[in-house]
C-alpha cells in the first residue's frame, strides 16, 4: 500500500517536511482531509523550524487554499513575508488575512489590518475600498474631495503615544517614553509556584525543606518585613540547590510580585543557568531591567533570547515587544519598530503594538 508505505516514510524521518507534504497529498486523495491538513500543518512548522521560510510559506498558501478562512494560517502568510522582507507579498498577507478577519465576524479586527495595509502601502486601492465600508455616514450630503478615512481607537493622530512623537518631541535629544501599559505576566507552574507572601506572613513552615526560625514582631513593620526576608533569604540559601532551577524561578516570580526587583533578578539569573524555560526567564529578567529604566541592559539581555533553539516568532512575542519597548527607550527607531513588526506580524492586537509602531514609522518620516 503506497500510502501505508508513506507514513513509514514519514515516522521514519519525522522531520522531513518534503516527505509529510508528499504524505498530506497522498492522503487528500484518499479523502481523509483532516488527516492531510494535519500533516501539512507538521510539514509548514517543520519548514520553519528549519528555517525554509519560503517552503514554510509555500505550506501555508496550500492550507489556505483549501481552507480559506483560517485566520491562523493567514497570519502566518503574514510572519513569513515580514521574515523574508518581501514587501509586495506582506501587504498581499495581510490583505487576505483582513479579509479572513471580516467573514469570520470580526470586522474591527479587519479594519485594523487593512490600516496597516494602507500605512505600508498608502494608493492600495482594495484596502482602500473595504475600509470606506467602515466609515460611519457624515451629517452632511456634501461630497468630500478626500477619502475620508475610519477613525478607529487607537489610530495614531489620537493616540496618547503619537502625541509623544510630535514634531516638538522630535526636536527633543531625549523624548519622553511611553509608559508599558500593561506588565507582561511571568508564566509559571502552577504545582511549584512560590509564595512568598505567604511564606513571609505565616508562622508554619510549608514543607521540611526548609525552616524560618520565629521571632517576635517588634511593632514596626518595615524593621519587621526586613528581617523575615532576611530570615526567608537564609533558608533559601541553605535549603534550595544552586540546580534547582525551576525553585529558582518561582523565587524570582514571587520577589517580584511583591516589588523585590533586585531580589528577582538574583534568582532569574540563577534560573537561566538551566536548560529548560530559558526564553520565559529572558523575559522575566528583561521586564525586570526595564523597571529599573536600564534600557540598555534589558536590549542586550532580551536579544539573546532570540537565539534560543527551536522558537517561532509566536512564541518569542512576548520577547520582540520588550525588545522594542528598550529600543525605543534608547532611541533605537529603526530596530524597535523592527521588533514591533515582528509582533504585529503574529499578533495584530498585542498590547499597543499597532499604536507604537504608527508613531515610530511618522518619526522616521
Amino acid at each position: 500500500d503506497p500510502l501505508a508505505d508513506l507514513r513509514a516514510r514519514v515516522n521514519a524521518d519525522s522531520g522531513n517536511a518534503g516527505l509529510r507534504r508528499q504524505l498530506a497529498e497522498a492522503l487528500f486523495e484518499r479523502g481523509l482531509r483532516d488527516e492531510g491538513l494535519a500533516e501539512l500543518e507538521l510539514a509548514m512548522i517543520g519548514s520553519e523550524r528549519g528555517n525554509d521560510l519560503e517552503g514554510a510559506s509555500s505550506i501555508a498558501d496550500e492550507i489556505i487554499r483549501l481552507n480559506p478562512n483560517s485566520v491562523r494560517h493567514h497570519q502566518k502568510r503574514v510572519e513569513y513575508a515580514f521574515r523574508t522582507s518581501d514587501r509586495a507579498r506582506l501587504v498581499d498577507a495581510y490583505l487576505e488575512l483582513a479579509d479572513a478577519l471580516f467573514r469570520s465576524g470580526q470586522p474591527e479586527k479587519a479594519r485594523t489590518v487593512y490600516q496597516r495595509v494602507l500605512e505600508l502601502s498608502p494608493e492600495d486601492i482594495r484596502a482602500q475600498a473595504a475600509l470606506s465600508a467602515f466609515i460611519e455616514p457624515t451629517a452632511s450630503p456634501t461630497p468630500r474631495k478626500t477619502t475620508a478615512q475610519p477613525e478607529r481607537k487607537g489610530t495614531p493622530e489620537r493616540s496618547g503615544v503619537f502625541r509623544r512623537y510630535t514634531g516638538e518631541m522630535k526636536r527633543s535629544p531625549e523624548p519622553e517614553l511611553p509608559p508599558l501599559p500593561v506588565e507582561p505576566k511571568i508564566p509559571t507552574d502552577p504545582a511549584g509556584f512560590v509564595n512568598l507572601g505567604e511564606w513571609l506572613k505565616d508562622d508554619t513552615p510549608k514543607s521540611t525543606r526548609m525552616v524560618v526560625q520565629e521571632q517576635a514582631p517588634t511593632g514596626d513593620e518595615q524593621a519587621d518585613f526586613a528581617d523575615m526576608l532576611r530570615a526567608f533569604k537564609q533558608g533559601v540559601a541553605q535549603n534550595v540547590e544552586d540546580e534547582d532551577h525551576q525553585s529558582h524561578y518561582d523565587l524570582g516570580v514571587a520577589y517580584k510580585e511583591m516589588g523585590l526587583v533586585d531580589e528577582a533578578i538574583a534568582e532569574f539569573q540563577k534560573a537561566l543557568r538551566g536548560a529548560e524555560g530559558r526564553v520565559r526567564t529572558y523575559e522575566a529578567l528583561g521586564q525586570c531591567f526595564l523597571e529599573k529604566s536600564q534600557f540598555q541592559v534589558a536590549a542586550t539581555l532580551l536579544v539573546r533570547a532570540l537565539s534560543e533553539p527551536g522558537h517561532t516568532d509566536e512564541q518569542l512575542v512576548g520577547v520582540l515587544y520588550l525588545l522594542g519597548y528598550s529600543n525605543e527607550a534608547i532611541q533605537q527607531w529603526s530596530d524597535a519598530l523592527a521588533y514591533y513588526q515582528r509582533v504585529f506580524a503574529v499578533d495584530i492586537e498585542f498590547r499597543d503594538v499597532g499604536d507604537r509602531i504608527a508613531a515610530l514609522e511618522r518619526v522616521a518620516t
